[in-house]
């Protein structure tokens, strides 16, 4: 008790469980038709980190996570850090043979697979002895189970873990200049530092609206998704980018925050609908990432 006591720290998914008890019926993250409230998110992500507790997942394992974007992977990734452990969210741009060896590098004991990748994983299944649990979203397999099974089985009560601050939280891989895949280790404390820094530098509150443009498991996605989750905001999350639904989402959903990369920003300057879609509630519009080359 008394080294709680003398560490009196707010973690992101203890700040999330708050968010759901003071507005459980506001929409937390919406994907496509989708839409999870706070107290449904909530919910499933505890749900998500009972079960990995009940398989034996404990406080530091690596959980890795191959889906593509949808509130089923916003509840899986917050899920396993909700167990304790420190989710590895991987590109689907990865080959199968790329999958893999990360997959061995992180140290993986579980993984969530969404039907984009099974065809890629399937492979190489049992080579890697090393994940005791594979879960299915989309499909079904032998020996596998589901994210649809846990939602209806497990509950939905907070598993008692606790926190710490030099815990790892998330792995993430990133090709850098070498282009060799290099992971990542990022901290409760750096994830909650980038959580409500850039919440303050570019005003989320929990009033925002964010529209997340790029794949969940890249690092310029989670600028937009943690201060947004952070402030209690709703976050939208586009399945894959399409200029024409991008301006149309900003001006239905009343967007306040969003990322792009240069090659996103060509494309909906590009867009015969522009000036005509009302624009007027972006407050923060993010640029990150090289620009388009042209070699002649």
């Amino acid at each position: 008790m008394t080294d709680r006591l003398d560490d009196p720290q707010v973690y992101l998914p203890d700040l999330f469980a708050t968010h759901a008890r003071h507005y459980p019926d506001k929409d937390a993250v919406l994907c496509g038709e989708q839409r999870r409230t706070w107290s449904d998110f909530v919910g499933n992500m505890n749900r998500v980190a009972n079960h990995l507790i009940a398989s034996g997942i404990v406080k530091g394992d690596r959980v890795a996570v191959m889906m593509g974007n949808s509130v089923e992977m916003l509840d899986c990734l917050f899920g396993a850090v909700r167990a304790g452990a420190c989710v590895v969210p991987l590109s689907g741009l990865l080959t199968a043979d790329q999958l893999e060896s990360l997959l061995e590098d992180c140290d993986a004991v579980a993984a969530f697979v969404s039907d984009d990748f099974r065809d890629r994983v399937m492979p190489f299944v049992e080579r890697i002895p090393a994940i005791r649990k594979w879960i299915a979203h989309g499909f079904v397999a032998e020996g596998w189970e589901t994210v649809s099974a846990i939602y209806s089985s497990a509950p939905d009560t907070m598993p008692d873990i606790r926190h710490a601050m030099t815990v790892a939280f998330n792995i993430i891989y990133s090709s850098g200049t070498t282009g060799l895949p290099k992971g990542i280790v990022q901290t409760h404390r750096a994830r909650l530092h980038w959580a409500f820094s850039n919440a303050v530098d570019m005003q989320f509150s929990s009033n925002c609206r964010t529209l997340t443009t790029t794949p969940l498991y890249s690092n310029g996605t989670w600028l937009m998704m943690l201060p947004t989750l952070f402030a209690g905001g709703t976050l939208h999350v586009m399945p894959n980018f399409d200029a024409t639904e991008f301006l149309q989402t900003v001006e239905r959903e009343k967007i306040s925050h969003t990322f792009m990369v240069p090659a996103q920003f060509l494309m909906v300057l590009q867009e015969p609908e522009l000036d005509a879609t009302d624009l007027s509630s972006l407050r923060t519009v993010l640029s990150a990432g090289s620009p388009p080359v042209s070699y002649t």
